[in-house]
């Protein structure tokens, strides 16, 4: 019947006998949860059993970035090395990698998911890149690390895995264990990659925060070619189906290629533009804030509105049956046709509390939402828990 509650800089404890009481103020919480996290820190961690698990949101709240299937098992990596395991795309599991470091993608060939991922150095230059890789999705080990060369994306093109990232890079395997190095030149700002079924296309831009466009191609993944073209934005994202390249952005049109050097600009119709973009048997799927767009070539799209929680994707994959969508604190949706989304994540609380009466105005947004009880706490009032136990 006890339960811990952290509270700014106090650390309360909540028994049905005694009520709150508070068992250090200031800077001791900070000690008692150093030393915690250090007791934590010395213990094993199984790849199936973490020390601790996510109540809500459901099934856990870091960001998603990306997602695959293989053999049966769908994978998808996050933010501080996250990965969530299912078998059947309801139930998910969280495993450990032991990394502290966010995986931007993963993908999955030859019976082996690798994912790849980093960190940035400063003022958002090249950082640390590294692989991790494993045959069941459960258990991870690190493969390769790579300095100045922040990864955020990974293909199989049919003999070899070729990842990219932050640092006019590329990394290539044969098997996902093994990586040699090939120099792209050119911007150093690359953010996805796409395999058509004989051609790469990296999509960068010369700049961290925007700039031109910039299209990386290779036939192999060892000589590559660049391309720039003439407008004032990048996209964010590409992606391959048919034969066909396709980029989106935040601007309301996208950029279709045969050969990744030649693009046209295709306008659709939409209140905002298209941020993610994915294949999938039929062609395209493409989201943005409130928005789905379909396609099957690239050029005329399918535009339908959707709840605005779309504007949290940073993923979209096709897992054979279905398409999966992942993004900001754990959000996941799947769909079987790109049009119609079933939300998977969850998230339920017990109880609300609004922190001072300036919060009082969103109390009809907050029961619209959720079904908890809301309460309310006067700020500086700490003094009379302490009367209380005073008079007791």
């Amino acid at each position: 019947g006890e339960r811990i509650w952290i509270h700014m800089y106090d650390l309360w404890v909540f028994s049905e006998r005694s009520g709150y009481t508070l068992i250090a103020g200031g800077f001791a919480v900070v000690r008692i949860l150093t030393l915690c996290a250090a007791c934590l820190l010395a213990v094993p961690v199984a790849a199936e059993d973490p020390l601790w698990e996510w109540v809500t949101p459901w099934p856990q709240g870091r960001d998603l970035y990306a997602a695959a299937e293989g053999d049966g098992v769908t994978v998808a990596v996050g933010r501080n090395g996250t990965v969530i395991t299912s078998t059947d795309g309801v139930e998910w599991r969280t495993r450990q990698t032991g990394a502290m470091y966010g995986l931007g993608d993963v993908a999955w060939a030859n019976g082996l998911f690798v994912a790849v991922g980093g960190e940035s150095g400063e003022e958002f230059s090249p950082g640390l890149g590294v692989i991790l890789t494993s045959d069941d999705g459960i258990n991870w080990i690190e493969r390769h690390r790579e300095d100045y060369l922040t990864l955020n994306a990974v293909v199989w093109t049919g003999s070899r895995f070729v990842a990219v990232g932050i640092g006019s890079r590329a990394l290539l395997s044969s098997d996902g264990l093994n990586w040699s190095e090939i120099d792209l030149g050119g911007s150093q700002f690359i953010w996805d990659l796409a395999w058509n079924g004989s051609q790469l296309v990296a999509l960068g831009r010369r700049g961290y925060f925007g700039g031109p466009p910039t299209f990386f191609t290779s036939e192999n993944g060892e000589v590559w070619q660049q391309a720039e073209i003439e407008r004032t934005y990048a996209p964010d994202t590409i992606a391959a189906s048919g034969g066909s390249f396709v980029a989106v952005g935040s601007e309301r049109d996208a950029l279709v290629s045969d050969d990744g050097m030649t693009w046209t600009e295709a306008p659709y119709d939409a209140p905002r533009g298209l941020e993610e973009i994915g294949e999938g048997e039929n062609g395209f799927v493409a989201t943005g804030w409130g928005i789905v767009g379909t396609s099957s070539d690239g050029y005329t799209w399918t535009i339908k509105e959707q709840d605005t929680e779309f504007l949290r994707i940073n993923g979209l994959s096709w897992g054979g049956d279905g398409y999966l969508a992942v993004g900001e604190d754990g959000f996941m949706m799947s769909s079987p046709d790109g049009l119609v989304w079933t939300q998977l994540s969850e998230k339920a609380f017990d109880i609300v509390q609004l922190e001072g009466p300036y919060v009082g105005h969103y109390l009809n947004v907050v029961r619209s939402a959720s079904s908890a009880a809301i309460s309310f706490r006067a700020h500086n009032v700490e003094h009379r828990i302490w009367e209380r136990k005073a008079d007791n």
